[in-house]
């Protein structure tokens, strides 16, 4: 049977006075504004959470409380982006541990229909409708849930998920403590705004969710229902990142003069050193945008840049331009090899400069700069990854008085982006 809105909040509401749990919004509450007891004016969730529960997708409790504290319960999310989308299809639940009279089995079926709730991710159809939701898992429900408003997000999700060259700017995706096959939907909530790190930078897969934090969510969920994939500049640098190893193009407008060689092409052009130590490539290049050195912009900017926003480069870094990390994948074809014979050798292509990375940031995110690789120990044709950085500033060509470019020359071939 398809029920509408309506009929729905009102079967949660009668379901959910006997546990003390609200779904709905009575008349006394909506003539107050639906204030909530433990949600003072001074609250940093007050606007957000009057905002959502004005529009009924939230609920408090029947002693007039929010528990804005609360962690946020995989019921309660279905719940609340049900009645986000408040659609009329329904899948049928298969899950053993919610009955068929379950304040929250209309919201879980909708879900299913919708995609955001996949049955099959759920071990022995037990769905726990009271355990509380983790980042990563709200951020796969997101993601389905944009899934069901353009097909887009699902071609966004495969592209990193099947690219190796994905990289999610969080100290988990270097160092451990998220599953793979969350980061793409993680990329998802990044990408668009949705979620976002904590100050440390990183993201806490595994942690929870208050009910004041998903308020604010469900506020920037709506936004993003009503907008395409392409409208979101990070999640653009990411897949562009997944699809070619840089986000050039995206961030800073940079484009191969040449269409037969692209940053891809680049890719698989070795420069074999001439001290005979080896051969690097450039793997992928992270670019953020420093025009403003005040603001700078760019979903890989906490990753190259520290708290304060400062570059390696320091004072030396000219303004108007842009910063970039450089990833090299150097393949050694001699063992024992000094540290200075990589980082100090004469004639490599631009790309393959070795100015180092903030050390401080590397160790927060937990990948190597080439000033800490221990060149000694590495292993004749095992291929190791190292970050460096680098600039791109205005050329004050008359012409095209703000034109940038990254040149890169190797085996004879030159490698031209172009920004006019």
């Amino acid at each position: 049977m398809k029920r509408t809105r309506k009929t729905v909040t009102t079967l949660l509401a009668t379901a959910l006075i006997t546990t003390g749990l609200m779904s709905g919004v009575t008349k006394a509450d909506a003539a107050s504004g639906q204030t909530f007891k433990d949600v003072p004016k001074t609250h940093w969730a007050y606007s957000a959470v009057e905002t959502v529960a004005g529009k009924n997708l939230v609920a408090g409790y029947a002693d007039g409380t929010y528990r804005p504290n609360g962690q946020v319960t995989r019921a309660e999310l279905a719940a609340f982006l049900a009645r986000a989308f408040d659609g009329n299809e329904r899948g049928q639940e298969p899950f053993v541990d919610v009955a068929s009279n379950h304040w929250a089995v209309d919201a879980i079926n909708e879900g299913i229909a919708l995609g955001f709730i996949k049955p099959s991710e759920y071990p022995n159809s037990k769905f726990e409708p009271n355990k509380a939701m983790t980042r990563a898992e709200i951020a796969r429900w997101l993601s389905n849930g944009l899934v069901a408003t353009n097909s887009d997000y699902k071609n966004a999700i495969n592209e990193m998920a099947n690219s190796s060259l994905t990289l999610i700017p969080i100290p988990e995706f270097f160092k451990g403590g998220v599953n793979k096959s969350d980061l793409p939907y993680i990329g998802i909530a990044l990408g668009t705004g949705l979620l976002s790190g904590y100050t440390d930078a990183t993201f806490k897969p595994n942690g929870n969710t208050s009910r004041a934090e998903v308020a604010a969510i469900l506020i920037r969920y709506l936004d993003a229902m009503k907008k395409n994939p392409e409208q979101f500049v990070g999640l653009n640098e990411l897949r562009e990142v997944a699809n070619t190893g840089s986000n050039m193009n995206t961030i800073g407008n940079f484009k191969s003069n040449n269409e037969n060689r692209t940053f891809k092409d680049l890719r698989n052009e070795g420069y074999a050193f001439k001290n005979g130590i080896g051969t690097s490539y450039v793997n992928r290049v992270l670019m953020v945008d420093m025009r403003d050195t005040k603001k700078p912009k760019g979903i890989y900017k906490n990753m190259l840049l520290d708290s304060k926003g400062e570059t390696t480069l320091g004072a030396s870094l000219k303004p108007g331009g842009f910063y970039y990390g450089v990833e090299h994948r150097f393949v050694p074809s001699k063992s024992g090899i000094d540290a200075a014979s990589y980082l100090y050798s004469n004639g490599r292509p631009e790309l393959l400069t070795t100015w180092a990375v903030i050390p401080e940031i590397a160790q927060k995110f937990g990948f190597e700069t080439g000033t800490q690789v221990n060149f000694k120990t590495l292993q004749i044709g095992k291929s190791k990854n190292m970050w460096f950085t680098g600039e791109v500033y205005p050329m004050y060509f008359e012409e095209f008085p703000n034109s940038m470019s990254i040149s890169h020359t190797v085996n004879g071939k030159s490698f031209v982006f172009f920004r006019k």
